[in-house]
């Protein structure tokens, strides 16, 4: 029997961990969401918070890809680069410039990067110290009005087929699904990949686990 598990990128599903979750525990930036839906309007915000002693300096990119992390045009982050004092928090905000730039049909998605460096105290700092910058990289998604349906019956719409040793997911919806694991009788496989809007992404995986 075939199982999978699927989560929508509208619910908690974050495949980039670096600083949301472990600046907030040990102290220092996080973000208050794992991810940026934008819909019913062309913008979106989310808070920075800095929990720690020091100052970190913030750069804020957005990107068409974590691979090529080329500028992504037709929207803007603002502000692009801010400083957060100690134990302050600040307001990103992106904002869709050419809405008609965009599908119409369909959700986009886009990636969010911020940079963070600590300061550096001038009377303390011996030239021999480390510094760490973080980045942290999250997902935007754009949902122009009209979609067909709704987000959350887009897991309902999913379908799977098997052929020899490929496994096909076909996405007949207008959004974005992550894949996050696949049960195959009593084999568990994880995974962490995404099957685009009106698309299909296919697996290879040995024949006689998928036909035993």
């Amino acid at each position: 029997m075939l199982k999978f598990f699927c989560a929508l990128f509208l619910s908690v599903f974050f495949s980039h961990l670096p600083l949301a979750t472990h600046a907030a525990q040990d102290g220092g930036i996080a973000l208050s969401e794992t991810r940026l839906i934008i819909e019913n309007g062309n913008s979106g915000s989310l808070v920075m918070r800095n929990s720690s002693s020091n100052a970190y300096l913030i750069q804020n990119q957005l990107w068409d890809h974590p691979n090529t992390k080329k500028k992504l045009p037709n929207a803007i982050i603002t502000p692009p680069l801010m400083q957060i004092s100690p134990e302050k928090s600040a307001r990103l905000r992106v904002t869709i410039t050419n809405p008609g730039a965009f599908p119409k049909d369909r959700e986009s998605i886009f990636w969010l990067s911020s940079q963070a460096l600590p300061s550096i105290d001038k009377d303390t700092d011996k030239g021999n110290s480390l510094h760490i910058m973080f980045n942290t990289v999250l997902k935007v998604f754009y949902r122009p009005k009209g979609l067909s349906k709704s987000s959350k019956a887009a897991i309902q719409e999913l379908s799977f087929e098997s052929k020899g040793d490929k496994l096909t997911a076909h996405n007949a919806t207008a959004y974005h699904i992550s894949i996050a694991g696949i049960t195959v009788g009593k084999e568990t496989l994880d995974l962490n990949d995404i099957v685009k809007p009106f698309d299909d992404f296919s697996w290879t995986f040995p024949a006689a686990l998928l036909n035993p």
